[in-house]
């Protein structure tokens, strides 16, 4: 393995930490206001904060990298997201926050199965 890549990797690792460790931050803070403020609320607040710290980065790197032939697909990839993002805020106002993190965290696991049940996707036996 190169350098290159392995300062890469490692960078990644790091980012990845970074970003799973301020998620769980912001599904502990959903999980204190809950009481008081709605999910949706919850909901916006996420994205807005999300918006706030996306725009430096794409001023810096420029607009361009947005561009797309798909913008239907991309609009209903971004209703999604957000619809599972507020079914997400509602599992930790209902249930422990360790359940709905692991919940969410199992995803991966399972959207396998769904594509293989639904547009029957050849899943390699050894997966």
């Amino acid at each position: 393995m190169s350098e290159v890549h392995r300062h890469n990797l490692k960078k990644g690792i790091c980012f990845i930490l970074l970003a799973w460790a301020c998620w769980s931050v912001a599904a502990l803070l959903v999980r204190e206001i809950s009481p008081r403020v709605s999910t949706w609320v919850s909901l916006f607040a996420l994205s807005l904060v999300g918006l706030i710290f996306t725009i430096p980065v794409l001023m810096r790197s420029g607009w361009h990298d947005l561009a797309t032939n798909r913008i239907g697909l991309l609009i209903v990839r971004a209703l999604l997201g957000l619809l599972g993002f507020g079914f997400l805020f509602l599992a930790i106002t209902k249930i422990s926050l360790t359940n709905a993190l692991l919940l969410n965290n199992c995803a991966p696991l399972i959207l396998p199965i769904v594509l293989r049940l639904w547009i029957k996707v050849k899943i390699d036996r050894r997966l």
